[in-house]
């Protein structure tokens, strides 16, 4: 009736102290969130009396707690856990070896094991794998909801010698780890980010020179929410800096059932990405683009054959340079042939009225 009634408690108090499970190996799986108190349970072989039970409790290779003669052995115990774990007692005679520790801290997750030590050699008799959980704090200490970092990097100055790069993260919770790597892996980052704070909001500045051509990517990682994102940009040296690409269209004239309309991209660098599509937004490229280089700058001409009356985009992209811009041309069958083209860059329309 004694051990029927301690298995009852040991079971209620495991159930108020996190998540517990079980498997076919004997081992016992508790995950509780950091702060809370936790009993890690264990049963000896053998009921003695509380002033001759003798028991030990490991994590890994850390001595967690050493129980001789009712009381707690501290020579022993590792500073982590000294003053933070005691024996959870059940009467004057009792085969229980189960302990309690308070106010748990993400370091404590881990595999725990529970020796009877008055066995001869001492037996194993429990084991535990313990995961604590983080709980992301305010400054206060608080519990808040965390914030994913989402870094952009950009050029914002260069010349034929180096370009500065600037990486940024906004509205970040914690704080992440912000570091610029090139296309090899290697670090390129030559001083450590700034940041400042809004609430309880992280804003991460890091400006790196470099001065070779290659792929950029600045890398932000948050630990505590096992969270890394990452931007990238293209850097161009060598004769002629990053241009970015400014298409125009044109009407080469009628073709056999329809109008051969021309998109052209000159001086761009690095190599935009060319497509023309109609109003409802499907790709209607039915030629593969011309592309020419000189000097790392690319010209790119693409032509396509419409033979409906609709609005007709180009649009450039340099991914390298996060980079878009499209000009628009409307083309009504019912009069014949009318061009209407109208630009789109940087935000600023331009219209410009054509007839053919």
């Amino acid at each position: 009736m004694e051990m029927e009634l301690l298995l009852l408690l040991t079971i209620c108090l495991l159930m108020f102290s996190g998540k517990t499970f079980g498997n076919e190996t004997g081992h016992v799986k508790i995950i509780i969130k950091e702060d809370e108190d936790v009993i890690l349970p264990c049963s000896l072989k053998t009921i003695y009396e509380d002033d001759k039970t003798i028991f030990d409790w490991k994590k890994d290779v850390k001595d967690v707690l050493l129980y001789e003669s009712g009381t707690v052995n501290p020579s022993t115990q590792h500073d982590q856990f000294r003053g933070r774990v005691s024996h959870f007692r059940n009467g004057a005679k009792s085969e229980n070896a189960s302990i309690k520790i308070i106010k748990t801290k993400v370091s404590d997750s881990g595999h725990y094991t529970c020796f009877d030590i008055i066995q001869s050699p001492p037996e194993k008799r429990n084991q535990v794998v313990l995961t604590v959980e983080y709980i992301l704090k305010d400054r206060t200490g608080e519990p808040t909801a965390g914030a994913y970092a989402k870094p952009s990097v950009k050029i914002v100055n260069q010349n034929n010698h180096w370009a500065l790069l600037k990486c940024q993260v906004l509205d970040a919770f914690p704080k992440p780890t912000v570091v610029l790597y090139n296309s090899a892996g290697n670090k390129v980052s030559d001083k450590e980010p700034s940041d400042s704070t809004k609430g309880d909001r992280y804003d991460v500045l890091l400006e790196t020179k470099v001065t070779t051509t290659d792929n950029y990517t600045c890398v932000a990682t948050q630990e505590e929410l096992h969270h890394q994102f990452n931007d990238t940009t293209f850097v161009h040296f060598g004769g002629h800096l990053s241009q970015l690409a400014k298409p125009s269209v044109r009407t080469v004239g009628p073709t056999v059932g329809g109008l051969l309309l021309s998109c052209e991209v000159h001086g761009a660098s690095p190599k935009p990405i060319v497509v023309w599509y109609d109003r409802a937004g499907n790709n209607v490229s039915n030629r593969a683009p011309q592309v020419s280089e000189n000097g790392g700058l690319y010209d790119v001409i693409l032509e396509t054959t419409v033979t409906k009356t609709d609005n007709y985009t180009c649009v450039v992209t340099q991914e390298e340079r996060h980079h878009q811009s499209k000009i628009t041309t409307f083309v009504e069958r019912s009069r014949g042939i009318s061009v209407t083209p109208s630009l789109v860059l940087i935000g600023i329309t331009i219209r410009v009225l054509t007839g053919v």
